[in-house]
């Protein structure tokens, strides 16, 4: 290694540290210890902005003692590699590997501290999905999931629309066979988190923040109420929905979204 190399290579590692360090300031500052912490799953298939419900969670925590936020995709885009044009493959799965090796670590620490966390999760596959929300529920944290979905078809189109975007281009691209497998393995968590009937409050919502779903108690759950919710899914029941909202997009999405954060004060007084 010649002393150019080595100094790029000191040079990455210095901005890689720093983007740890404003990532745990960024995410993490501010959460305070709960005698009954709260942990808060948003799982989102390809292509679904979950930005809005997590924004609007979050704004929900800052009333009860703030939220450790675990959100790889922003992790992913504070990266330096973000912003580098032209990035190999190799970068791209370094990029990937650190924004979820972080993610993992910020949920480890709010975990140990007993604090709310509040998380995007891309569920890769079922078990992992069930492994998670198990550890949690042993830590005694109250587990809730709110499932973002969308037909295949319906979420590969907006993969390819956010893809081309400005935050799009800056982010790994997915494959359509990767894309599929990943909204296979959602759907089959889905439907394996609703069998396990042990979370507290589980919530589907489409694209547009409609509710689809919410079963608040396990022991009042309908048998496959959330399969009868994804076969009914169609990128034709999603426009038809669209289609005959009265209010202007942004304002009904909000309103919706409203309605959503209404059921999880709901419980705020569980959460100690």
């Amino acid at each position: 290694m010649n002393a150019t190399t080595e100094l790029e290579t000191s040079i990455e590692e210095q901005l890689e540290a720093t983007w740890m360090e404003l990532a745990q300031r960024r995410f993490a500052d501010g959460a305070v210890p709960q005698e009954a912490p709260a942990a808060v799953f948003v799982c989102g298939v390809p292509g679904f902005d979950v930005g809005p419900v997590m924004e609007l969670l979050r704004q929900e925590f800052e009333a009860d003692g703030d939220c450790v936020t675990i959100a790889p995709l922003e992790l992913q885009l504070l990266h330096p590699l973000a912003g580098l044009r032209g990035r190999t493959a190799e970068q791209d799965q370094h990029l990937l590997g650190v924004a979820a090796t972080l993610a993992a670590d910020l949920l480890d620490a709010a975990i140990d501290a007993r604090q709310h966390v509040l998380a995007h999760c891309p569920i890769e596959t079922s078990d992992a999905a069930r492994s998670l929300i198990e550890y949690l529920l042993d830590e005694q944290f109250n587990v809730q999931v709110i499932g973002c979905v969308s037909s295949l078809e319906g979420s590969w189109a907006r993969c390819c629309e956010w893809f081309r975007g400005d935050i799009g281009r800056r982010l790994p691209r997915l494959t359509r066979a990767t894309h599929d497998e990943l909204h296979a393995a959602m759907c089959e968590a889905l439907l394996d988190i609703e069998a396990d009937r042990r979370v507290t409050e589980f919530v589907l919502v489409d694209h547009s923040g409609r509710c689809l779903l919410a079963l608040p108690q396990a022991d009042e759950w309908p048998d496959h109420a959330v399969a009868r919710v994804l076969n009914s899914l169609s990128d034709c029941n999603e426009l038809a929905a669209a289609a005959v909202t009265t209010e202007p997009p942004a304002v009904a999405q909000r309103r919706e979204y409203l309605r959503l954060l209404a059921r999880f004060a709901e419980m705020s007084t569980g959460r100690g």
